[in-house]
């Protein structure tokens, strides 16, 4: 019964668009901004810089990991041009072990370095519609059910942008459209 719900309060990073502690999914076209628009926001909560309409924060630590875009070529380049401090940008090392979406090192990377915002390129390969109807939601279903349990603990943000290969059938935008079921418990 909703009577015996308790209400609460949300703690926003970007208020009225990203709540901490809970899942948000920058959704678009390949070349739309979405890493451009992930980075500024990185470099804006590690330096207690805003954007626009957004209320400045203490600097805080962000992990950012990407399955497209090259750490020192393309990465490191953009978080410098949007005057990041980049010793609060973390990664976690890929080079022994791919990183999957149910990695522990996700909630060990959070939990030891205080992370209050994680963004993560989730690559989506798409050959055809009937393919995006199936990798979609997997990823989106992964996303909260893993990483949103410990976010929510660890009051961080998880911002999915989700990359899409070149050979799809429809718009991107238009293949994010399921509903994805979570359950959350402390």
């Amino acid at each position: 019964r909703m009577s015996e719900v308790d209400t609460q309060t949300v703690e926003w990073l970007w208020e009225p668009y990203i709540p901490f502690g809970k899942v948000t999914i920058v959704q678009g076209n390949p070349g739309e901004g979405k890493t451009t628009f992930a980075l500024r926001l990185a470099a804006a909560c590690t330096t207690g810089g805003t954007l626009p309409g957004m209320k400045s924060l203490p600097p805080f630590q962000v992990i950012y990991q990407t399955a497209e875009d090259g750490l020192g070529d393309t990465v490191k380049p953009r978080l410098m041009e949007a005057e990041a401090d980049l010793d609060r940008v973390l990664v976690i090392d890929e080079a022994k072990r791919e990183l999957t979406l149910s990695d522990e090192r996700i909630e060990k990377a959070i939990t030891q370095n205080g992370a209050r915002l994680i963004i993560q390129n989730i690559l989506i390969r798409i050959a055809a519609v009937k393919a995006a109807t199936q990798a979609v939601p997997n990823a989106l279903f992964a996303l909260c059910n893993i990483i949103l349990p410990i976010a929510v603990i660890e009051n961080c943000n998880p911002i999915g942008t989700p990359i899409y290969n070149k050979v799809f059938a429809n718009a991107p935008r238009n293949l994010c459209s399921a509903e994805v079921p979570f359950r959350i418990s402390k």
